[in-house]
């Protein structure tokens, strides 16, 4: 990444998922050219954040350390506390987990991670909170491909994908909530050229997905209606879809909550976390300020 261009993390019409695209970018501007306004439907939002890592394949224990205290340091800080005007007060660190690096090579959402997600917790290996507030938030070794593939979307890891979030449904296992709620974070070091970058870009993708997993949880299940139903599921996605830029006359969808603000990432935004360090951040709208912002 040289000093004129930046991996700008763009949403795409798949509403969960950030793509990757090098822009240039001169401005430091906080509004986009369409006005958004998050609308709040019938879905659910997780007010207290616990989040939960997962990581698949080789990871070092020292990224896995860094990642865990990311979390924990962001969820409680001036950043987070922007999510307060949609009911969401500051979040906790749960535990981590581990999966062998001797599974697949390639990941695709719907043939492998849900499945995974699935069979962990029904062997008690995760405990999602029977309050729904787990988020698990999996990241992915270097050289394992992750797909992510829908009505909306055909994208893949170091192409076109910097991360998603979605939910699978585990009504079946009884553990006191109908579905679990997660992030995907490849890894994104194709994208970028150095170390110090490659943390920044990972936190920038980790920090979008996990704004929107907490204030539009279950919007791939309400897409989902939509996309098999067309105008005649609109009404049972709303009963899924929580803070979202969607018009019900036209039925545009302009955004979640990150997906406004990635053009307008630069400089890199930044919060200092409850242990008072410095981490990068995603910018989020606000629809108290009508911008975008960061603190």
């Amino acid at each position: 990444m040289n000093s004129n261009t930046l991996f700008v993390l763009l949403a795409t019409v798949a509403m969960s998922c950030v793509e990757v695209s090098s822009q240039t970018t001169t401005t430091s501007a906080s509004k986009p050219a369409h006005s958004p306004h998050l609308s709040r439907f019938g879905g659910p939002v997780i007010q207290n954040v616990e989040v939960n890592p997962i990581f698949y394949g080789d990871i070092s224990n020292s990224v896995q350390a860094g990642i865990f205290r990311y979390y924990g340091a962001v969820v409680d800080s001036p950043w987070w506390n922007v999510l307060g005007q949609y009911g969401i007060q500051s979040g906790s660190i749960g535990r981590m987990f581990t999966v062998p690096a001797s599974i697949n090579k390639t990941l695709d959402d719907v043939k492998d991670i849900k499945p995974l997600l699935y069979k962990l917790a029904k062997q008690g290996s995760i405990t999602p909170d029977p309050k729904g507030n787990s988020v698990y938030t999996l990241h992915i070794a270097e050289n394992v491909t992750v797909t992510y593939v829908n009505a909306f979307n055909n994208l893949k890891s170091c192409k076109n994908l910097a991360g998603f979030h979605s939910a699978v449904n585990i009504t079946d296992l009884n553990l006191g909530v109908p579905f679990l709620v997660y992030t995907v974070i490849p890894n994104n070091d194709c994208f970028s050229p150095s170390p110090a970058e490659n943390i920044n870009t990972m936190r920038l993708a980790a920090a979008h997905e996990l704004s929107e997993a907490v204030t539009n949880p279950l919007f791939d299940v309400a897409m989902n209606f939509f996309a098999t139903q067309g105008p005649k599921g609109l009404n049972q996605a709303a009963q899924y879809a929580s803070l979202v830029d969607f018009n019900t006359t036209t039925l545009k969808y302009e955004g979640e909550i990150a997906d406004f603000c990635e053009s307008f990432a630069a400089p890199q935004p930044t919060t200092i976390g409850s242990d008072s360090k410095v981490y990068a951040v995603a910018k989020l709208w606000s629809n108290k300020d009508n911008a975008c912002v960061s603190i």
